[in-house]
């Protein structure tokens, strides 16, 4: 392909253009590496603030559940009291 370009355009006018080509290659594959780069720590950053969301979700969740936990054994603590004494009085009897 360069000799047919050196064949129509001379030696030198394809050397320029093989240069030229040759940078605007370099400048096209720095803007696309610069670009994935870019991407790369956009979707890492959205990662971790979702990773970050969900377990400050796991953490809410798990505290409503312990809260959740204790007011159920409060209320079942005076019935566990009141069978106890069911059976004690039952058996006596």
């Amino acid at each position: 392909m360069f000799n047919e370009l050196v064949k129509n355009v001379g030696k030198e006018s394809a050397e320029k253009f093989a240069n030229a080509f040759e940078s605007f290659l370099n400048v096209f594959a720095k803007n696309v590496e610069e670009n994935l780069q870019n991407k790369k720590e956009n979707l890492k950053a959205e990662l971790y603030n979702e990773l970050r969301s969900e377990l400050a979700t796991k953490k809410f969740v798990r505290a409503e559940i312990n809260e959740v936990r204790a007011e159920i054994q409060k209320k079942q603590s005076p019935f566990k009291s009141f069978n106890r004494h069911k059976h004690f009085c039952i058996n006596y009897l």
